[in-house]
């Protein structure tokens, strides 16, 4: 079978994207998991995945309560698929460190199920503030 003739011919040129969005997940009953140790681990953690996923942290906090982020991802890979990773392998090492410092995460995640996230230049501050609040609630 003939191939139909290529109208278009192939270009060489280095794509750069610039997927950045803003990140925020709380943690479960709005507990203060992140002092000390387990802080300053969470933030490896969370830098390692984001990295072998092709990303980049452009800024952070990390709250008591909550995980706050700004990010660059690679566009091969949906923001939600990035974020479900970065909850589900936190949680399970969190789960491993903290089971003696926090007996009410035994049986769950340290994460709510939600998150926020927003385009970067889109992102509402009083709908952020919402969504944490609205985490407390859970």
């Amino acid at each position: 079978m003939k191939h139909p003739k290529k109208i278009f011919k192939p270009i060489s040129i280095k794509v750069n994207h610039n997927n950045q969005y803003r990140v925020v997940f709380c943690t479960f009953r709005n507990l203060p998991i992140f002092k000390g140790q387990i802080a300053e681990d969470v933030k490896k953690w969370i830098y390692e995945i984001i990295e072998e996923y092709g990303g980049k942290i452009i800024d952070w906090g990390i709250e008591p309560h909550l995980v706050r982020m700004i990010i660059r991802t690679n566009p091969a890979y949906e923001i939600h698929q990035l974020i479900k990773t970065i909850k589900t392998i936190t949680a399970e090492k969190i789960r491993e460190v903290s089971k003696v410092e926090i007996p009410t995460l035994e049986n769950h995640s340290p994460w709510t199920n939600a998150y926020y996230v927003r385009s970067l230049g889109f992102s509402d501050e009083n709908e952020e503030r919402s969504f944490i609040e609205d985490q407390k609630k859970k």
